[in-house]
């Protein structure tokens, strides 16, 4: 009997939330278009405040490593890429016949966004685009910390595959199961809102 999957690394678990949170189809392509910039301006602001740690040595064998010219630089940006590498490989190895070489692939993409990112600026202006669009589009609490900088990343990709028409079996299977955190959600609400109005009636004749 194969073990079971930790609850943070079931792919199949954590994008069913994420897409029913983000059903929006609007949302849903601010964050495709929007995640991974904010991921290549986030490492470059951690480039420009190594902090604390700019005073701590690596070892001589990786510190005369360099990619084109960008040295292996001991940083808040060094240590936040290989927690993302580690993460999706970690899903990879996990759902790897589900993954099928995505984890490999946003793992690759984060080290080559963490060399660029040492050479250029960043971005601000599209923060505030992101920040804004999650409170006038969604109209819910802000999704769980580890989907907002974990997992929203490799969940666009996974969107972009199922949107050219790749991984259908999973893409079934999770849009059944998205239905079903929808359909719980709404009723949820519709139950909340009924109690608010019957406490609301109570005060009022009382």
């Amino acid at each position: 009997m194969a073990p079971k999957k930790a609850g943070l690394l079931d792919i199949e678990k954590q994008f069913t939330f994420y897409a029913a949170y983000h059903d929006n189809t609007v949302n849903k392509w601010i964050h495709i278009v929007c995640i991974w910039p904010l991921i290549f301006t986030g490492l470059m602001l951690l480039w420009t405040n190594a902090g604390i740690v700019s005073h701590i040595s690596l070892p001589s064998s990786l510190a005369n490593l360099s990619v084109q010219g960008v040295p292996l630089t001991l940083n808040w940006a060094l240590l936040a890429a290989c927690v993302y590498i580690a993460f999706y490989l970690s899903l990879e190895l996990e759902n790897a016949k589900k993954m099928t070489g995505l984890g490999i692939f946003a793992a690759a993409l984060v080290a080559i966004l963490y060399f660029v990112a040492g050479r250029l600026v960043a971005l601000p202006p599209l923060h505030a685009a992101y920040g804004k669009q999650s409170v006038e589009i969604t109209y819910r609490q802000a999704a769980l910390a580890t989907h907002a900088f974990l997992m929203a990343p490799i969940f666009v990709l996974l969107e972009v595959v199922f949107l050219l028409g790749g991984k259908k079996r999973l893409h079934k299977s999770i849009a059944a199961r998205v239905q079903e955190e929808i359909s719980a959600y709404k009723i949820q609400r519709e139950i909340s809102s009924g109690k608010g109005r019957v406490t609301r009636s109570k005060s009022k004749k009382a």
